[in-house]
């Protein structure tokens, strides 16, 4: 069947630009899988393998003339979508499906940042892929195709792909330590043509550097190349990784040099651009979606960060505001720090720098510290709101209404509280966070008419954290069954029984996966 197959792609390649996009979608998948194929011949291959980057571009070289017709423009970009998470599913381990995805991005240009079919796809599959590919086992010709890709996602669709892009930056590029000669030379080599791109500092300064929640990038990406740019000790010739470390950090030089004669002028007109032409697709790590730190009390500015003071020029007062940030995630990653050793300190800190007031509990900007800050430990978040001050003060209560729980089911809205730290190993400090969240359910889940009463959620709920232990603890010998669970919970809802099917439900799903309680590693803490 071989021949065959070879002469059914030869003539798909020859017809591509005459095929309708479904037509086109489901030759690309056939290339694809006839390239990936561990049983198909040399021959076959290196024919597919042809097929598949040809049949990838022209479907996604079509994004450069769209249609004047809505729906095959829609039709379209749902095909192109479904498409390219399909090569980004295979590209971890096929490297044709990862030259494939090199293709596509060259092939679809700026365009494939500017649709959410598009780039949702590769926030989810694509990126996720390149990074799992250039830490895999497939040697230096995947790690140079992943770079190659990614530097193109940098280059074209970094103010869309923020998240991905950090993660991948941080994993892979800044991760050389132990790594081959030749693979050092493969990341510097690529962060050397990345720093060549106008602007790209800056981004990476403003973005990263000065974000809460996101890794330190251009202070690592400094530290890796004047690593790397060090002389040898011995006083022997410069190597390739050190030449090319040098080379890095004269590009990054250059743009900082270009930045005073840039900035008042292109700033505004950045910021207008990227709101007008960024797409809003969710993203979990995003800045729009994530709670965001106090500001400084007592100022009324909606701002989690610090009002600039008014500035003759534009860029200047840009700038005021970017110093501002990295000052703010600064003391937060210090506060963050002292709240895991001893919470007084960190609110020691944090009423000095005026983010607390100074004379009062402030429950509102307490909770939106442990909201927004991920270096925190989930223990000693856990421990912090289990306290009775907390519960008191109202921090507590204003924890779990900032949580996002509104609108969630019961076992979804607490399994996402039960995510964000973990339940204490106290009971009385189980008890006061159970009896908040059932406070705050009993008015806003999506459930809450099933419920008589808040005490019924909250009994309900400590029966679920007890079912937990019971199912997935490896010392208990003697496991609870539906029925048990059914009778063990009768008449707790105000004094009714619940449904047996909801009871029955949950147990069903606390036994196929239980509720996640481990303890998150600290990052980014000083």
């Amino acid at each position: 069947f071989e021949p065959l197959a070879q002469r059914l792609l030869l003539l798909l390649v020859q017809l591509r630009h005459a095929l309708t996009p479904p037509v086109l979608a489901a030759a690309v998948c056939a290339a694809l899988d006839a390239a990936c194929a561990e049983s198909a011949s040399p021959a076959m291959g290196v024919c597919a393998e042809g097929a598949l980057l040809q049949l990838t571009r022209a479907a996604f070289g079509r994004l450069r003339t769209p249609s004047a017709d809505e729906e095959v423009e829609e039709l379209l970009l749902e095909m192109l979508g479904s498409l390219l998470g399909t090569l980004g599913s295979k590209a971890a381990h096929c490297p044709a499906a990862l030259e494939a995805v090199s293709a596509a991005m060259h092939a679809g240009g700026p365009a494939l940042g500017t649709h959410a079919h598009l780039v949702a796809p590769l926030r989810s599959c694509v990126l996720p892929a390149l990074c799992e590919a250039a830490r895999g086992s497939g040697g230096s010709s995947a790690l140079a195709a992943s770079l190659r890709a990614f530097a193109h996602c940098v280059a074209e669709h970094r103010r869309v792909l923020r998240a991905p892009i950090g993660v991948y930056w941080e994993s892979v590029l800044l991760g050389s330590a132990g790594s081959t000669s030749e693979r050092v030379e493969l990341l510097l080599e690529c962060v050397h043509s990345l720093l060549l791109l106008r602007g790209l500092v800056g981004f990476l300064w403003v973005h990263y550097d000065c974000t809460l929640g996101r890794c330190d990038l251009c202070e690592a990406t400094v530290h890796l190349l004047t690593t790397h740019a060090m002389p040898r000790a011995d006083g022997g010739a410069l190597g390739s990784s050190c030449l090319l470390a040098l080379c890095g950090l004269v590009a990054l030089l250059e743009q900082l040099v270009l930045v005073p004669q840039q900035e008042s002028g292109e700033s505004e007109k950045e910021s207008k651009k990227e709101k007008e032409s960024e797409v809003r697709a969710h993203d979990k790590e995003g800045e729009e979606g994530a709670p965001r730190p106090p500001s400084p009390s007592p100022s009324p500015s909606p701002s989690p960060y610090p009002s600039p003071s008014p500035s003759p020029s534009v860029g200047v007062q840009a700038a005021e505001r970017v110093r501002q940030r990295r000052e703010m995630k600064r003391v937060l990653a210090l506060a963050a720090a002292h709240f895991n050793a001893k919470p007084a300190k960190c609110f020691d800190l944090l009423r000095a720098k005026g983010l607390l007031a100074a004379d009062s509990v402030d429950a509102e900007r307490v909770a939106l510290f442990l909201l927004a800050v991920p270096s925190l430990s989930k223990v000693a978040v856990g421990d912090f709101l289990g306290e009775p001050a907390a519960a008191t003060d109202g921090t507590l209560e204003a924890y779990v209404r900032r949580a996002g729980l509104g609108g969630l089911g019961l076992l979804e809205a607490l399994r996402r509280l039960l995510s964000l730290f973990r339940l204490p190993g106290e009971a009385q400090k189980i008890a006061r966070i159970l009896e908040a969240f059932a406070q705050q359910h009993a008015r806003t889940g999506a459930d809450a008419a099933e419920f008589g009463h808040a005490d019924g959620v909250y009994v309900l709920c400590y029966s679920i954290v007890l079912l937990n232990v019971d199912l997935h603890n490896p010392n208990v010998k003697k496991r609870m069954t539906p029925d048990d669970f059914v009778r063990a919970n009768r008449g707790i809802n105000d004094g009714a029984d619940f449904g047996e099917g909801l009871l029955r439900r949950v147990y069903e799903s606390i036994s196929g996966e239980q509720l996640r309680l481990a303890e998150r590693a600290p990052v980014g803490a000083p």
